[in-house]
C-alpha cells in the first residue's frame, strides 16, 4: 500500500516527448497503463488500531513463501517474501495467507473492514450493496490515506460505483446511530466558489458535531471536481486543507474526496459524426476559446477542466466493474425489484433475467460508439420499466388475437413486459437494432419463453403503433417509424419519470413527437374509450438552450416544473422538463448542462434540494399515502415524489456523463425502406386517386434520388438539405398534382425541386432528381412559375390552410443585403394581398451593447407582434435569437378554440403567441454567414432560396450585366507587353480598380440603373435601348474606381476608350470630398425627396474637426450658407443612441436650406456589418420624417464616410448599396 501511496498514476512529464502536441498535452492528465487499477495486484496488509492484530487482505502466499497474485496464483508478485519457517508459523496459528476474501459472506467481509476501521458495532449499513474483495481494498485504500492525511482524488468513468462505495464506506462508520457523517457537493459548470466555500463550512459544523457526540469521521465529496472553474479552490482545500488562506479545522476528523472525470478525446470517426451533425456552427473547434491546453472542449468524451498540478500526483485510478462482479450487482438488483414487487415469479426467472440484463450490458459495452456508456443505472431502469409494463399489461397486450402470429401469443406476460423494458432502455440507443436481437433471444430460457430474434421486433413496433393510434395527430402526417419510436419512447419515459435523451438529425420528428405528446396526452380527461385515460396527464415545459444558456437558468425551469407538480397534486399528473437543441447549450463556455448531473439523479442542483418555495416535508409524505391508497399497483418510492419529468432533444450524443443518467433514443439516417414508408404515408393521408398513384409508384426512386443528393452535399462542407426537405417535396408534389389535376410531370417535379432543394450553389438538385424519376416533360398551360421571382412568389400565397400543410418559413440566401432591395424594388415577387410598404423589416443591430439579452428580448416582442396580427416580417442580421424562434420554425402548433399558439422564448421565458393564418417570415442571411454561423437544424425548418441580382435579371438584364463585366475586365487588365514599375502586368483584377467590387456588382448596378431610368415599367428588367443602360451603368461603376486606376486605364485594354473614360470620371468631381458635395449640392433640386443619401469610400484619413469646420467654410462659400455635422458611427454603443442623434439632425431648424451630415467609420471592412445596419436604421428615420413633413424647406445630405485600409485584390468591404444610396470613391 505504501507503493501504491507513493507512485503516482497519472503520466509524468518526463514520458510525454512533447508539449505541442494535442495527445501529449492530453496525455499528462491519463492514468498511466500500468497504473490502471486492473493492471495492477493489491495485496495488502492493514495493522488495526487496537495495536495488536492485523488483517491480511488479497494475500496469496505460497508454501516456499512467495507472494503471489491473488486472482492469478500462477503469477509470482514477489520471491521470498516471507521466510518458510515464519509461513508455517502463521499457519499452525490458523493465519489463512491464502483467504479467498470473495467466498467469505457479506458479514464477514464487513468485520474484516470494521477491525481495520477501528468500528466497533458492524452491521450491514446497505443489503443491496454487493461487497467485493475489489471494493474492500477501495475502501481501505481510502481509509489510510485519511490516516496518512494524504489527500482522496479518484478518477473513473461514470456509473463506475463512486459514490455508492463511499456512501457504504461512511454508513458502516455511522451504524448503529446512523448520524450523517457524508455531504455531497455534486459539481458542474455551474458550480461557484461561494458554493463551495459554503458546502465547507456546513461540512465543519457537522464534522464538529459528530467528533464531540460519536467521534467518527466526517467526509465531505467532490463530485466530479473537474468539471467546475472552482477546481483551483477545491485543490487548496484538499491539498492544503485551506480556504482562501483559512485554515481547516483538523482536529475534527473532517475530511475531504474529490473524485474526477477521465481526460479522453473522441474517436476521429465520433468527432465526423458530431460536426455533421451540427455541432460547433458558431466557431470551428481550431478557433474555439473553450479548450483543455491546447484540446477544444468538445473534443472531450468529459467536459472537463484541467487539474492543478499539485493535485495531479494524487490521482489515482477507481478502476471499471468487471464483468463478474457487474452480474452481481445485476442479480442482487433485479433481487430487489422482484421482492419488492407484487408479481409472482416463476422459480428461476430471476436467474434468466439478470443473464437477459448482464448480456445486454455486455452487448452495450462492446460497441465504439456512445452506446458503450452504461452503467448499473441501466439495469435499474430496465427493472423499473420492466415492472411498470407488468403492471400496465392490459393496456399493451391485445384482446383480439386473431390477426396474431401463434408465436406471438404464446408470450408469457413476464417475457413480454422485459422484451419492453430492452426495447426502452438499450434497443432504442442503437442505430442497427438486429444484432442485438440476434445476441439476446440466446439468453432467453425458461422458465421465459423462448424467443426467436424476428419476435422481438415485431412486438415492439406492434405496441408502438398501439401507442401512436391513441395520439392525436394532425393530418397529413405519416406514421413512419421515426415518428412511432419518438412517441413511444417519451410517453413511457414521461409516465415513469425517466430521463431521456432524443438524439436525431433533423427532420427526425423529435419535436413533432414532442407536441403530439402534449396535445394527446390529457389523462382522465382524454375521449372516451382511450387507454390514455388510465395514464397521467402531462404538463411540458419547454426550454429553449443555446450558448447563452446558464446553469441557473435551466435550474429554474426545473424549479417552475415541480412546482406546478407540487400545486396540481395527484399521481395522475406530471409536469416534464424539455431541453430544446440541448446540444446547444453543451459548446457554452458556462458548461451549464452539468447541473443536468444533480438534477436528474437525485432532484437536487449540488450542494442543495430545489427548495425555495414553503411547502412543508409532511404535507408531502400524507400525499404519498393517499397516492398509494389510490393506486397501489404504481407505488413509487419516496425519492420520486418530487421528481419531474426530462427530456433533452439533441442533434447529436451529449457527454456519457450527462447521458448515462437517462436513456438515449438514437435516431440514425433513414435507409430507403424508410424513406419509402415515410412518402407512402403521407401520400395516403390525401384522397387515393390516379393523381396520387402517379407519385406513389415513383417513390422509391424520389428517396433514392434524395439520398444521393444528402451524399453529394458532404462535398460542401456542411448539410444544407435534410429529412424535412424531402417530406416537404413530397407533400408539394401530392398538392400541385391535384390542384392542377395533372400526373406527376418533369415541369411539376421542377418546381417542387426548386422549392425545397435550393438556395445552394453547386449542386443541381433537380438534375439529381430527373436522372432517378426520368420524368416525361409535358406542355400544360396552367404551370407553376419557377423563375427565381416565381418561387418566392408562390410561397408568400396565402395558403396556410390548404390541405398539403403549411408552406415553409423562407431562407433567402444572397449577398451584401441585395436580396432586401430586392424584394423591396419588385412589386411583381409579392401576391395581390401583400406589398412591401405593410412589410415589416428588422435588421438586427450591430453596435457593441445590442448584443445582450435586453435587446434580443426587444425584437422577440416585436416579432410576437407581427405573429399575431399577420404582418409578414423580414429579418436580417439576427442570428442570436433565431433559436428562440425553433418552435415557431417547425410550425407545429398548439390549437385551441381554432387558434393556433406556439412557443417564443429565450431561455426560461417562454410565452405562448397566437399566429395568425396570414403570417409569414422571411430570413434574409449572407450566404458565407449561413455556411459558417447557421445550425443545421435552422437550415433544415426553412424553405431555401438564392437571391441575387443575377438571378432576378431577365435574359436582355443578363446580357447588359454580362457586358458590364467584361467592360469591368478589361479596364483591371493591362496589356501584356507593358510593365509599369515593380507591378507585373495582370496583377491588378476588378476589385482593385472598383472599391468593393464583387461577382454580383455589375448585376447590382444593371438592376438599379433600369429601375432609375425606367421606373413605370412594372415587371420589367431591362431597356429597350440597351446602350444607354450600359452606358449609365458604366458611368455609375466608374464612381466606384480608384484614381490610380483611371490613370492606368491608358495601359489597359481599353486604351483606345482612355480619354473619354479620364474625361467622363474628372467630369463627375470626384477629386476631393469638396467638390463631390458641391457638386450634390448644386444638383439637388429642391422638394424632390428632402434627402440625399451617398455612402463614399476612401482610402486616406477621416475628417477631423478642424477638417469639419474648413469643410463647411468651403461649400458655404461656394453654394451659399451651409451647416455640416460630423458623427463617428463607433462613439455609438447602442442602436437607440444612433437613431436618436439622427432624429435629432433631421428635426433641428437651424434656418439654414442646405445640411450636411457626415457618418464616419473607420476599417470599413471590419466594420462592415455595423454599416449596414446604419444604413438600414438611416433609411428608417427618413422614411418617418419623410411621412411627418408635408413640405421641404431645405435640402439635406447624409454621407457615410468609410475609411478602407489599401488592401491587394480587391477590399472585402462591399461599397454598391443600390436604392436610394449613391456609391463614390473619393481619394
Amino acid at each position: 500500500m505504501s507503493r501504491d501511496f507513493a507512485t503516482p498514476s497519472l503520466r509524468q512529464h518526463s514520458i510525454i516527448n512533447s508539449e505541442d502536441d494535442e495527445d501529449n498535452a492530453l496525455a499528462k492528465f491519463e492514468i498511466c497503463e500500468r497504473r490502471r487499477w486492473e493492471n495492477s495486484s493489491h495485496p495488502y496488509i492493514f495493522f488495526h488500531p487496537d495495536g495488536h492484530t492485523m488483517t491480511f487482505l488479497g494475500f496469496h502466499v505460497s508454501n516456499e513463501g512467495d507472494l503471489l497474485d491473488s486472482d492469478d496464483p500462477s503469477i509470482v508478485l514477489e520471491e521470498q517474501i516471507m521466510h518458510p519457517e515464519l509461513f508455517q508459523i502463521l499457519t499452525a496459528n490458523r493465519v489463512n495467507l491464502s483467504e479467498k476474501i470473495d467466498e467469505l459472506h457479506k458479514m464477514e467481509k464487513i468485520m474484516k473492514v470494521a477491525g481495520v476501521m477501528g468500528i466497533k458495532w458492524v452491521l450491514d449499513p446497505d443489503h443491496e450493496y454487493v461487497l467485493t474483495l475489489d471494493n474492500m481494498r477501495k475502501i481501505l485504500a481510502i481509509h489510510m490515506r485519511f490516516r496518512c492525511d494524504i489527500p482522496v482524488v479518484i478518477m473513473g468513468e461514470t456509473g463506475c460505483g463512486k459514490t455508492r462505495l463511499i456512501q457504504f464506506m461512511c454508513s458502516l462508520q455511522a451504524l448503529p446511530i446512523g448520524a450523517q457523517n457524508m455531504l455531497i457537493l455534486k459539481v458542474h459548470g455551474g458550480t461557484t466558489e461561494g458554493d463551495v466555500i459554503h458546502k465547507v463550512d456546513e461540512a465543519e459544523k457537522l464534522a464538529i458535531k459528530n467528533y464531540e457526540e460519536h467521534g467518527i469521521d466526517t467526509i465531505l465529496f467532490f463530485d466530479e471536481a473537474n468539471t467546475s472553474q472552482a477546481i483551483g479552490l477545491i485543490k487548496e482545500i484538499m491539498c492544503d486543507r485551506r480556504m482562501y488562506g483559512r485554515q481547516i479545522r483538523s482536529d475534527v476528523k473532517l475530511q475531504f474526496i474529490a473524485a474526477c472525470n477521465p481526460y479522453r478525446k473522441h474517436s476521429p470517426e465520433m468527432l465526423n459524426k458530431l460536426s455533421t451533425a451540427g455541432l460547433g456552427f458558431f466557431t470551428k473547434s481550431s478557433n474555439t476559446f473553450d479548450r483543455l491546453g491546447d484540446i477544444p472542449l468538445r473534443e472531450l468524451v468529459y467536459r472537463v477542466m484541467e487539474l492543478p498540478a499539485s493535485m495531479r500526483p494524487y490521482v489515482w485510478d477507481f478502476g471499471q466493474l468487471s464483468d463478474e462482479i457487474e452480474r452481481s450487482y445485476t442479480r442482487e438488483i433485479v433481487s430487489k425489484h422482484v421482492s419488492s414487487s407484487s408479481i409472482r415469479f416463476p422459480d428461476g426467472s430471476i436467474d434468466v433475467i439478470s443473464e437477459v440484463l448482464a448480456g445486454s450490458q455486455h452487448f452495450m459495452r462492446s460497441r465504439k460508439d456512445e452506446c458503450s456508456f452504461v452503467s448499473l443505472r441501466d439495469v435499474e431502469r430496465a427493472m423499473r420499466v420492466m415492472i411498470w409494463f407488468y403492471s400496465k399489461i392490459k393496456y399493451f397486450r391485445p384482446e383480439d388475437t386473431e390477426d396474431l402470429e401463434p408465436e406471438l401469443i404464446s408470450i408469457d406476460d413476464i417475457t413480454y413486459s422485459l422484451i419492453l423494458s430492452l426495447a426502452v432502455c438499450y434497443r432504442a440507443r442503437l442505430k442497427k437494432r438486429e444484432k442485438f436481437d440476434k445476441y439476446i433471444v440466446r439468453l432467453f430460457k425458461r422458465p421465459l419463453t423462448e424467443l426467436k430474434s424476428e419476435l422481438i421486433h415485431e412486438e415492439v413496433d406492434r405496441c408502438q403503433n398501439l401507442i401512436l393510434n391513441q395520439m392525436d395527430i394532425g393530418v397529413n402526417i405519416a406514421k413512419n417509424t421515426a415518428l412511432k419510436e419518438n412517441v413511444f419512447m417519451m410517453f413511457v419515459c414521461i409516465e415513469l419519470k425517466i430521463p431521456l435523451f432524443v438524439i436525431g438529425k433533423p427532420g427526425s420528428s423529435k419535436s413533432l413527437a414532442k407536441s403530439i405528446i402534449s396535445n394527446s396526452m390529457q389523462g382522465s380527461r382524454s375521449p372516451d374509450g382511450s387507454i390514455l385515460q388510465h395514464f397521467k396527464q402531462v404538463q411540458i415545459m419547454s426550454f429553449q438552450c443555446s450558448q447563452l444558456s446558464t446553469a441557473d437558468g435551466i435550474i429554474g425551469v426545473f424549479k417552475s416544473c415541480r412546482n406546478l407538480q407540487r400545486k396540481t397534486g395527484g399521481n395522475k399528473f406530471v409536469a416534464c422538463v424539455v431541453l430544446d437543441e440541448v446540444g446547444l447549450a453543451e459548446d457554452s463556455p458556462l458548461l451549464p448542462l452539468k447541473v443536468l448531473h444533480p438534477l436528474l439523479e437525485d432532484n437536487s442542483y449540488g450542494s442543495e434540494e430545489l427548495e425555495n418555495d414553503p411547502y412543508e416535508s409532511d404535507n408531502m409524505e400524507t400525499e404519498m399515502n393517499v397516492l398509494r391508497e389510490m393506486d397501489p399497483a404504481t407505488e413509487e418510492v419516496d425519492e420520486m415524489k418530487d421528481r419531474v419529468a426530462f427530456i433533452g432533444i439533441s442533434n447529436w450524443s451529449l457527454d456519457p456523463a450527462k447521458m448515462n443518467r437517462g436513456i438515449m433514443l438514437s435516431r440514425g439516417d433513414p435507409d430507403l425502406g424508410e424513406l419509402v414508408e415515410s412518402a407512402r404515408g403521407i401520400c395516403k393521408t390525401n384522397t387515393v386517386g390516379p393523381i396520387t398513384n402517379s407519385i406513389e409508384k415513383r417513390i422509391r426512386c424520389l428517396a433514392a434520388a434524395y439520398l444521393h443528393l444528402i451524399d453529394a452535399q458532404v462535398s460542401h462542407g456542411r448539410e444544407y438539405f435534410g429529412l424535412r426537405d424531402f417530406y416537404c417535396l413530397i407533400k408539394m408534389l401530392v398538392f400541385l398534382c391535384c390542384n392542377l389535376s395533372t400526373a406527376l410531370n418533369r415541369t411539376i417535379l421542377y418546381h417542387a425541386v426548386k422549392r425545397n432543394f435550393g438556395g445552394v450553389s453547386g449542386i443541381d438538385a433537380f438534375e439529381v432528381f430527373q436522372r432517378f424519376v426520368k420524368l416525361p416533360k409535358e406542355d400544360n398551360e396552367n404551370v407553376p412559375d419557377s423563375s427565381p421571382i416565381g418561387l418566392i412568389r408562390a410561397n408568400l400565397e396565402n395558403l396556410s390552410r390548404s390541405f398539403h400543410g403549411e408552406t415553409r418559413y423562407l431562407l433567402l440566401l444572397t449577398e451584401n443585403y441585395a436580396a432586401l432591395n430586392i424584394l423591396s424594388r419588385s412589386p411583381d415577387m409579392w401576391p395581390s394581398q401583400l406589398s412591401f410598404n405593410n412589410i415589416r423589416v428588422i435588421f438586427g443591430s450591430s453596435f457593441p451593447c445590442e448584443q445582450e439579452y435586453s435587446a434580443v428580448c426587444l425584437n422577440i416582442n416585436r416579432i410576437k407582434d407581427c405573429m399575431e396580427t399577420g404582418k409578414t416580417i423580414i429579418l436580417l442580421n439576427l442570428e442570436n435569437l433565431y433559436e428562440s424562434l425553433y418552435d415557431a420554425l417547425n410550425q407545429y402548433y398548439m390549437e385551441m378554440n381554432n387558434q393556433r399558439y406556439v412557443d417564443l422564448g429565450l431561455g426560461t421565458h417562454r410565452m405562448k403567441c397566437r399566429v395568425h393564418d396570414e403570417f409569414k417570415l422571411i430570413v434574409v442571411a449572407d450566404k458565407e454567414t449561413v455556411q459558417e454561423r447557421f445550425p443545421t437544424p435552422l437550415i433544415n425548418r426553412l424553405e431555401k432560396h438564392f437571391l441575387a441580382m443575377s438571378t432576378v435579371l431577365s435574359e436582355e438584364g443578363t446580357v447588359i450585366s454580362d457586358q458590364l463585366s467584361v467592360w469591368a475586365k478589361n479596364f483591371a487588365t493591362l496589356d501584356k507587353n507593358l510593365s509599369i514599375g515593380f507591378q507585373k502586368v495582370g496583377d491588378f483584377s476588378e476589385g482593385d480598380c472598383f472599391i468593393g467590387y464583387h461577382n454580383d456588382t455589375p448585376s447590382s448596378i444593371v438592376f438599379h440603373v433600369i429601375k432609375e431610368m425606367y421606373p413605370d415599367l412594372e415587371g420589367k428588367r431591362d431597356s429597350k435601348d440597351r446602350s444607354a443602360v450600359l452606358e449609365r451603368s458604366q458611368t455609375t461603376l466608374l464612381k466606384m474606381a480608384t484614381t490610380d486606376a483611371v490613370l492606368r486605364v491608358k495601359n489597359s485594354q481599353l486604351a483606345s476608350l482612355s480619354q473619354q473614360i479620364t474625361s467622363v470620371y474628372f467630369n463627375l468631381q470626384l477629386g476631393t470630398l469638396g467638390q463631390y458635395l458641391r457638386h450634390v449640392l448644386e444638383g439637388i433640386c429642391e422638394g424632390n425627396t428632402g434627402a440625399h443619401l451617398t455612402l463614399a469610400t476612401t482610402h486616406s484619413r477621416l475628417l477631423t474637426e478642424r477638417d469639419v469646420e474648413q469643410l463647411e467654410l468651403y461649400l458655404s462659400s461656394e453654394t451659399g450658407c451651409v451647416s455640416v455635422s460630423s458623427l463617428s458611427l463607433q462613439q455609438f454603443q447602442t442602436e437607440q443612441q444612433y437613431s436618436r442623434e439622427i432624429q435629432d439632425f433631421l428635426m433641428r431648424d437651424t434656418g439654414l436650406k442646405k445640411r450636411i451630415l457626415l457618418v464616419q467609420c473607420e476599417r470599413g471592412a471590419d466594420n462592415a456589418k455595423l454599416i449596414a445596419c446604419a444604413r438600414h436604421k438611416t433609411v428608417d428615420e427618413l422614411k418617418e420624417w419623410r411621412e411627418e413633413k408635408t413640405e421641404f424647406h431645405c435640402e439635406i445630405c447624409l454621407i457615410f464616410l468609410i475609411q478602407l485600409c489599401r488592401e491587394a485584390h480587391g477590399s472585402k468591404f462591399v461599397s454598391f448599396c443600390g436604392g436610394d444610396w449613391n456609391t463614390v470613391h473619393i481619394d
